[in-house]
């Protein structure tokens, strides 16, 4: 946030190229409740391996391929496409400001994170059973 553009940007740009824009996104969301679809497995675990991938990068120091980008993926041939995502400056996430804050140096060092070394400290429980084949669904 406030480095890159964010969903935010992008639904504000959106809007501002197509006024229409915002009673589209009410109407998809005030229809009823549809049974959302399960994602296939493959590309629920491509995207997942994806995903930590540019967040490990990001926390060795490196800027990931992610940023300031949408990636799309379509099956059944599992082709990316990397769509910008320019900041707005109307978002409150602040990119469109970018420099005129504090933003993390351009050293190419690591960057301070919250996890610590050593045991988690969380309570362990019982995993859940199994759920039925088919239910799971990932969001990129």
């Amino acid at each position: 946030p406030g480095e890159t553009g964010c969903a935010g940007c992008l639904h504000a740009d959106r809007t501002d190229r197509d006024p229409a824009w915002p009673r589209l996104v009410a109407q998809w969301r005030s229809g009823r409740q549809r049974r959302v679809p399960p994602c296939d497995l493959t590309l629920a675990a491509t995207v997942a391996g994806c995903a930590a991938a540019h967040a490990l990068a990001f926390l060795d120091g490196r800027t990931p391929s992610s940023t300031g980008a949408r990636w799309e993926v379509s099956l059944p041939g599992l082709r990316w496409h990397a769509r910008p995502v320019r900041a707005h400056p109307a978002c409150p996430c602040g990119a469109a400001g970018k420099g005129k804050q504090e933003h993390i140096p351009e050293d190419g060092g690591r960057r301070a994170t919250m996890a610590g070394q050593g045991p988690s400290a969380e309570v362990r429980h019982e995993a859940e059973p199994a759920r039925p084949a088919g239910t799971w669904r990932a969001h990129v």
